[in-house]
């Protein structure tokens, strides 16, 4: 499989974003602070885990986007049992942790359900409840 250099650029971001705020812990500067948990920008002095789920590649697949964010257990179901795009009702009130979700780009660029993808992302921004971030 070939990777251009647009992956490579998106994974070395992540990758450093990643290292520094699990490694390093230094503060992040102010316009990538709105975008993580003040647990690890160092402005807290009570550090609470910080699960991570990083997607990318969406492509336009609505399906494939619902399935892996329900496989990371965030996301509800409805009626029928198929996974909604909505956040799961008490997301993190039993969980010890902050939630941050990062998806990495190619959300619309081909693929059926495009546009849902992207309307599907912006309401999970929009509608993130305390302790959740979504970073686009």
């Amino acid at each position: 499989m070939a990777v251009d250099s647009a992956q490579i650029g998106i994974m070395l971001g992540v990758f450093l974003v990643l290292i520094s705020v699990f490694f390093v812990r230094k503060p992040l500067p102010v316009s990538a602070m709105s975008a993580f948990p003040a647990c690890w920008a160092g402005t807290s002095s009570e550090q609470v885990p910080l699960k991570v789920i990083a997607i990318g590649d969406v492509h336009g697949n609505l399906g494939a986007l619902l399935e892996t964010l329900h496989q990371a257990e965030i996301i509800a179901l409805n009626s029928a049992g198929s996974p909604m795009c909505q956040w799961k009702d008490n997301l993190l009130q039993t969980a010890k942790h902050e939630l941050l979700l990062v998806q990495t780009g190619d959300i619309v660029d081909r693929g059926p359900d495009a546009p849902e993808c992207w309307q599907c992302l912006k309401h999970l921004q929009d509608t993130a409840p305390a302790g959740v971030n979504v970073v686009r």
